[in-house]
């Protein structure tokens, strides 16, 4: 059994598909989509350092409100004696 192609079948394309010319120059983001995305990119930057800066500040705010307590007397810092028969539950 042998396969017969002719040179119609060979050539055929759909005939929705544009030419293909293998002269045209290859078309890239060029200049345009560089600079936009050194723009993101330094936006970026700038953000992270932004919010860098912002989170130190909370830390030293939470820092500055959370001070050190000593006690004064090794009785304020004792629990009270408990009843063994009260659970909280009365």
């Amino acid at each position: 059994m042998t396969i017969e192609f002719s040179a119609a079948a060979a050539g055929a394309v759909h005939p929705l598909a544009a030419p293909v010319n293998d002269n045209t120059p290859w078309v890239g983001p060029g200049l345009l989509g560089f600079i936009i995305v050194v723009i993101i990119g330094l936006a970026t930057w700038f953000l992270g350092r932004s919010m860098a800066k912002q989170l130190r500040k909370l830390d030293a705010g939470r820092a500055e409100q959370q001070e050190p307590q000593t006690p004064k007397d090794e009785r304020e810092t004792a629990a009270p004696p408990r009843d063994p028969k009260l659970n909280g539950a009365h």
